[in-house]
This record gives C-alpha cells, sequence and structure tokens, in this order.
C-alpha cells in the first residue's frame, strides 16, 4: 500500500513538473470544478441580487447610447455602483445583456476568470525563474486556496478577479518585453500599459501595480546589465498612467479624486488598525479558518500589542531572509512587497467604514495580494525543506504539500456551502460580527423573506438597539442622519413583519416610529394609509394616503390607494380621476388598470 502511494504522489509530481500548459489547463479546471462546481447552481445572493434588480427595475440602464456618460458623468445611475468605475459598470451592462436572470452563467464567469488567473499566475512565477514545479505549486494554492472563496463565490466579487485579471496579464505582457527585443517588445510594453489602464477603471486597487513594477526592476532585475536610464523610462510610463488617471478621476468628479481621509483624529485610530489588520490576514492565509462575510475591524481597541506583534513577525521574517540563498531572498522579498504593495490602497487609509468604529477588513480584498503571500511561501518552503527535511523521505515532504491541498480543497468546498442563500451567508456573519447593526438588519430581511418572522423581529429589535446606541456618542449630524436612516429601516421591516402576522396595531406603531424619524417620506404614510384600509378605517386611511401625495404629488400607489378609499365612500367621480391620473404618470400600473376597470363596470351595472 505504501509503494502504491509513494508511486502515485511521483506520478502527480513528475505530471506537474513537466506537463504543458495545455495539460495543466485541464487539471487546473479540474480543481477549479471541485472546489467550486456546486456552486454553479446557486442563486443570487445579497449584492448580486442587487445589480440584478437595478437592471430588471430600471430597464434605461441597459441602453447602449449613452457609453460616454458612463465615464464623464459622475452621477451615479439609480441603482448602480457608488464608485468611479465606468469598465466595471459597462461590464455589469453586458453581462445581464447576455446572461439576463441566470446566475449560473454569473457563476461560470467568475470561475473562468478564476481558472485563468491561476495559468497567469503559473506563467508569471514560470519568468520569476523559478521551477515548472514550483510554479505548478504556487498556482494551486492560489486557486484553492480559502480565503479565494469569496471573490469567486460572489457574483459582485467579479470586480476583483476582472482587476486581476488585467494586472496579471500586464504584468505577464511585462515580461515579455524584458524577455523580447525589437518591435515586438515594444508592442508587449504598450500592450501592458494598455491593460494596466483598463485595470484601474474596473477597481482603483490596481492604482499602485507601476510600483510593482519598480519592484520587480529593483528585485528580479531580468536584465541586470542593462541601463538604469531604460528602466526609469520603463517606470515612468507606469507612473504616468497612474497619474494620468488621477487627474482624469479628479477632473469627473469635481475635485475629488477620491474618498477623504477623514479627521485626523479617525486617521490616527484607523492608521492604529492597520498591524492588527495584517496579523489578521497572515492568521487567514496561514490558517484560513473563521472566514466570513463584512469582516471587520474595531479601530477603538487597544492597538499596542498588534503593533508589538507586528514587529516580532517582521523581525522573524528579516532572521529567516538572512538564511536565504541569494535567489530564494530576491523572490521572498518581491513577494512580501507584493502583498504589501496591492494590499496599500484597502489597509483604511482612505476609510473603509462599514458602521461606527468598526472599518472593512474584507476577505476579497485578498485575491491580488495572495500571489505575492504564496511567492514568499514558496520560499520560505523551499529552505525549509532544505534545512530540516535534508535527511527526510523527499516523498513525506511531497506527501505533506497534498495533504495540505486537500485540506485546503475540503475548507473551501464547505466556505462555499455559506453563499448557497442570504440565510445562511449572514447567520455565519452574525457568528462572527455580533456587533454589527447591519448584519442584523440583512439577516432579518433574509429570515423574512424565508418565512421566518419571528426570527426576522427579533434581528430588527437587535439592530434597532445597536443603531440607537451609536446615536448617543455621536455628535455630526450627517453622520447621525446616517444611523438615523438604519433605524428608519429598521421599523419599516418590523412594519412589515407585524403586517404579515395581522397584527395591525403593532404594524401601525413601527410606521409611525419610522414618519417620526423621516416625516416627509410619502412612502411610510402610504403604508401606514394600507394598514388603517386593512383595519376598515377609511377616512383615517384617507387623510394618510392625502398627505403622502401632499408630500410626492406623483406617488401613483398613493393615487391608487386613495382611489380605493373614495369607491368604499362612493365618491366615484373623484376615486376616477385619481386611477386615470395615476395611469397618465404609469401606464404599466397593473393595480390601476383593474381598479379603474371594476369602477367602470361597477357604474354601467349601474
Amino acid at each position: 500500500m505504501a509503494s502504491i502511494i509513494k508511486k502515485r504522489v511521483s506520478t502527480l509530481f513528475d505530471f506537474l513538473a513537466q506537463a504543458s500548459t495545455a495539460r495543466l489547463l485541464v487539471f487546473f479546471l479540474f480543481l477549479g470544478l471541485l472546489v467550486y462546481g456546486r456552486v454553479l447552481f446557486y442563486p443570487f445572493v445579497h449584492d448580486d441580487a442587487f445589480f440584478i434588480h437595478a437592471f430588471r427595475n430600471h430597464p434605461e440602464l441597459l441602453r447602449w447610447d449613452s457609453l460616454k456618460a458612463i465615464f464623464l458623468d459622475p452621477q451615479t445611475p439609480a441603482g448602480m455602483l457608488p464608485y468611479y468605475r465606468p469598465l466595471l459598470t459597462l461590464f455589469y451592462k453586458g453581462q445581464y445583456t447576455v446572461f439576463g436572470n441566470q446566475p449560473f452563467f454569473y457563476h461560470l464567469f467568475n470561475l473562468t476568470v478564476h481558472i485563468t488567473n491561476t495559468l497567469l499566475v503559473y506563467s508569471i512565477f514560470i519568468f520569476l525563474k523559478s521551477s515548472r514545479l514550483g510554479a505548478a505549486a504556487v498556482a494551486t494554492f492560489f486557486l484553492i486556496h480559502p480565503v479565494q472563496t469569496q471573490a469567486v463565490t460572489c457574483i459582485a466579487g467579479v470586480s476583483n478577479i476582472l482587476f486581476s485579471l488585467l494586472c496579471f496579464a500586464s504584468f505577464r505582457l511585462y515580461l515579455g518585453h524584458l524577455k523580447g527585443e525589437g518591435k515586438k517588445a515594444l508592442l508587449y510594453f504598450v500592450l501592458s500599459l494598455v491593460l494596466f489602464t483598463l485595470s484601474l477603471f474596473v477597481k482603483e486597487q490596481a492604482i499602485l501595480f507601476a510600483f510593482l513594477i519598480l519592484l520587480l526592476e529593483v528585485c528580479l532585475p531580468l536584465r541586470p546589465l542593462e541601463a538604469l536610464q531604460n528602466k526609469i523610462i520603463r517606470f515612468l510610463g507606469f507612473l504616468t498612467v497612474a497619474g494620468g488617471y488621477l487627474s482624469f478621476r479628479n477632473l469627473i468628479l469635481g475635485g475629488i479624486a477620491g474618498p477623504s481621509l477623514g479627521p485626523a483624529g479617525e486617521l490616527g485610530l484607523r492608521l492604529f488598525s492597520i498591524p492588527k489588520t495584517i496579523l489578521t490576514y497572515f492568521k487567514i492565509l496561514v490558517f484560513p479558518s473563521g472566514l466570513h462575510y463584512y469582516r471587520t475591524v474595531d479601530i477603538l481597541q487597544p492597538f499596542l500589542r498588534p503593533i508589538l506583534m507586528l514587529f516580532a513577525v517582521a523581525v522573524l521574517v528579516v532572521v529567516l531572509l538572512s538564511f536565504f540563498s541569494p535567489q530564494e531572498r530576491r523572490l521572498a522579498v518581491f513577494g512580501i512587497g507584493w502583498f504589501f504593495l496591492s494590499l496599500l490602497p484597502v489597509l483604511n487609509i482612505a476609510p473603509l467604514i462599514v458602521e461606527y468604529s468598526f472599518v472593512m477588513t474584507s476577505e476579497h480584498f485578498l485575491y491580488f495580494p495572495l500571489f505575492g503571500f504564496l511567492i514568499f511561501i514558496s520560499q520560505l518552503w523551499l529552505w525549509g525543506s532544505r534545512v530540516f527535511f535534508k535527511d527526510k523521505s523527499e516523498i513525506k515532504t511531497k506527501g505533506f504539500l497534498i495533504f495540505l491541498a486537500v485540506i485546503f480543497v475540503l475548507l473551501s468546498i464547505r466556505q462555499n456551502t455559506y453563499w448557497r442563500g442570504d440565510v445562511p451567508l449572514f447567520e455565519r456573519t452574525l457568528r462572527f460580527e455580533r456587533q454589527l447593526g447591519r448584519i442584523h438588519i440583512l439577516l432579518g430581511k433574509a429570515y423574512f423573506l424565508n418565512g421566518k418572522t419571528d426570527e426576522a423581529m427579533v434581528e430588527y429589535e437587535t439592530a434597532l438597539s445597536i443603531m440607537r446606541g451609536y446615536l448617543l456618542n455621536i455628535r455630526p449630524e450627517a453622520v447621525r442622519r446616517f444611523y438615523l436612516g438604519y433605524i428608519k429601516e429598521s421599523h419599516f421591516d418590523l412594519a412589515h413583519c407585524y403586517e404579515s402576522k395581522d397584527d395591525y396595531k403593532g404594524a401601525a406603531e413601527e410606521y409611525r416610529a419610522a414618519i417620526r424619524i423621516d416625516p416627509a417620506d410619502s412612502v411610510l404614510y402610504n403604508n401606514l394609509g394600507t394598514v388603517y384600509l386593512k383595519e376598515n378605517k377609511t377616512s383615517e386611511a384617507a387623510g394618510i394616503f392625502k398627505e403622502a401625495l401632499r408630500l410626492n404629488p406623483h406617488d401613483v400607489m398613493a393615487m391608487n390607494n386613495l382611489a380605493l378609499c373614495y369607491i368604499n365612500e362612493g365618491k366615484l367621480k373623484e376615486a376616477k380621476i385619481l386611477l386615470e391620473g395615476a395611469l397618465s404618470l404609469d401606464t404599466n400600473f397593473t393595480q390601476a388598470k383593474q381598479n379603474l376597470k371594476k369602477l367602470l363596470q361597477g357604474k354601467d351595472n349601474n
């Protein structure tokens, strides 16, 4: 038995060391389907559904006659990205045009891009003076690492894998430029710049890619005898693209090149939280357990210990590097640099606040930086194998790698199961982020849509408690209004829960609580009036609908509902005017059509 296992292990590693690109593609396809095959049949979840509903509810977003506006209009179209990512917006438009409401094809696209990125990782690592076996190992772990599941399984995570595709391809072309000569080399360089430019319009995280080029030239010069002037010129080419993008963005956004750094005190707290964030990332990359959506760090927590721990880790890394061979050291430093440079834009220097003092440390931020981390780990593995396993059987080290890969595959498959629906996704999140009011709201919505009304009400009440607690400590009025919006939303959703239980008194109380927060919201009045209608309080309902129309004269739902009140009161002429007015504003308003038809038929019968 042992000899059979040893033979199979050797056969696998021989295959990885000698396989052609085509055969490796088949191998990566097999692994990709093994890890993500079940995901192909998952529905739209959370943010996925948000974008789909945006196109479904706003067909004008699918028009192709205003492409220039996507790049030049700083206003966000209804329901679309609250960022300046014009190519991503264009991409979503194209996806929906082709795939429509079929999640299978969106998932398949994400998996296809992820496997393509894996092939690019393999190709890049070959160029970085690594063995084919080493490159295959790094690419394999890039493909199957559990931390990748959030970017790949979540359809909306396409921004991470798409900008990474463009950056990996750009970097690979740049390496081809360094190895090539003449016109072909120049073409590779120009194409590399073009792909880098495109990546910037997909996601801002690509902005420091220019410095990855500089890092390559410093750590791993593929033309060591080349004149320094040529290297500077190439770097300046990428730096010019980055600077041009920032200037263009600054112009389009009316003088705001990106999110502000926030108040000085808050900026300091975010900066001091960075060591804890980095340590968290290290932990889940090495021991990928406890992965979940909406991962956060509380910037109000003590920060001295994480700073000391990160310093100790940095010292340990420096000491280890001193034992590496020169080639291992150069690759390891390049990997560390890649990791930190590509992660820098999402380390909350510019605020990525989820709520109150909790800043975002999402796992999908690690998709592109993971490559650098794996480069470092691969060199650490080579050194460790040489030092600690020199007298051991080579089959044992290979066997351990296979064992580790199997564990990662199983962890990834399990992690993907939490994305099969909103309920398991947010139940999982709440295990780790109980302090986030927003998660309680999202889980409450998921429970309500799945018929778990009592559980939903508990989550909304918890969210209200958390959000009210924030208000006790917040001074700026704009920030207070932000959390009052969540409180209003929770009252609104609680009212729906009471309505589903036929508790109209409780529903009315929740709508009134929401109205006290926002007395200018016609929708709240309209819903409150509907509750009165269900209780047969026609005159009270009519007064509420009139108030809704005073706030929003174009509220077709309030027109329809007030018409029902008039019908009950025998004011058929007034009801007819309202229903016709609603249909003049919305010709496809089915309820108004049906009510007007019944009204006219009733008149004819009389």
